[in-house]
């Protein structure tokens, strides 16, 4: 079936119920059986007896077409749309840069186009897609400037596995091992509450606190390697490897070696070539301001954690209490146990 893209104004008729159906629809991988009517309503948050008549209004605004043979409900492409606050009394959808939907399992989502971040050699703003050929450039240009000694590099893509739009470029030291690597993580993203962390490259997992248990458990367990290694003797340019931090309320990044290169030999063996800028996330309950603070409880709860996300303002009445809520900072982790960046 051809698949449509929709025009940018109807993302606004949509009505709150209609834009958590279409979330939920979205969830389902763009093809859902009209027997899955109980499953939508719960990802959605409504009531089932609202599933005909939100149907309907999708159908009528052409998000959705009904495919009477195949007994299917097909989505439509969503566009490419300006993040802006949704308008008074309309839905809390605020475009395709903070578009969020939840997932299989009910949990919030975000889904991201044209995602951008400041180049921090240079400070242009540059898209997602756009800053490996930058860097590339960027990084040559400065070395050339450059006098000091040299030492062999590696530039590393890192992403959030479950959110792509927070992102990182870095440069690191091929002499460095990885709890460098771990440390880095750590300290721009991840640290709360001191939780163990490790990498798994090539099928080899690489744990901060490896061996420290084996003799305490009767069953075997995975072999499983120390951080104390080089990160030259694992890594090579293309690869890809993986890393997670918190292995109960764990956050997981996919990491990419973009490239090798020379470059100046200098105190600090991780340096940040580039970072997303933080992105906009609007308030559920009032749809006017950006969100500022996010309940841990809310978030963690797959039938209402699209209710988390409320500006200072509307935080005053949030039903679960002040103390709940932690501030929105750009980090994968944010809202994520204690953590505050």
């Amino acid at each position: 079936m051809t698949r449509t893209r929709i025009p940018v104004d109807n993302i606004r008729h949509l009505s709150l119920g209609a834009a958590r159906f279409l979330l939920a629809l979205l969830a389902c991988q763009q093809e859902v059986s009209l027997g899955d009517e109980a499953l939508l309503c719960r990802l959605a948050g409504i009531p089932q007896s609202s599933f005909d008549h939100l149907a309907q209004e999708l159908l009528e605004l052409g998000f959705i077409c009904v495919s009477d043979e195949e007994q299917s409900i097909f989505v439509f492409n969503l566009p490419v749309i300006p993040s802006l606050p949704p308008a008074k009394g309309e839905s809390a959808l605020d475009g395709a840069s903070s578009l969020s939907m939840l997932d299989k399992t009910g949990a919030m989502v975000p889904i991201v186009q044209g995602s951008r971040g400041a180049c921090q050699l240079c400070q242009a703003q540059i898209n997602k897609e756009m800053m490996v050929q930058h860097l590339a450039a960027c990084v040559e240009s400065k070395k050339e400037k450059s006098s000091g000694r040299v030492s062999r590099k590696f530039h590393v893509l890192v992403e959030s596995q479950r959110l792509p739009h927070y992102w990182l470029h870095l440069e690191i030291s091929q002499q460095c091992q990885l709890i460098t690597l771990d440390r880095f993580l750590r300290r721009i993203w991840l640290e709360c509450c001191g939780h163990l962390s490790a990498f798994e490259i090539s099928g080899v997992r690489y744990s901060i606190d490896a061996g420290m248990y084996a003799e305490e458990w009767d069953e075997d367990i995975p072999e499983e390697h120390t951080m104390n290694t080089q990160i030259r003797r694992v890594l090579s340019p293309g690869q890809q490897f993986f890393y997670e931090y918190d292995y109960g309320s764990t956050t997981r990044l996919s990491l990419q070696i973009i490239a090798t290169y020379d470059g100046e030999a200098g105190r600090h063996p991780v340096r940040l070539l580039a970072r997303n800028d933080p992105p906009p996330i609007w308030c559920f309950v009032c749809s006017s301001q950006l969100a500022t603070l996010v309940c841990t409880q809310c978030i963690d709860d797959h039938y209402h954690g699209q209710y988390g996300w409320v500006c200072q303002r509307c935080a005053q009445d949030h039903e679960c209490g002040t103390d709940m809520l932690l501030p929105v900072v750009n980090s994968p982790r944010t809202g994520v146990c204690g953590y505050i960046g």
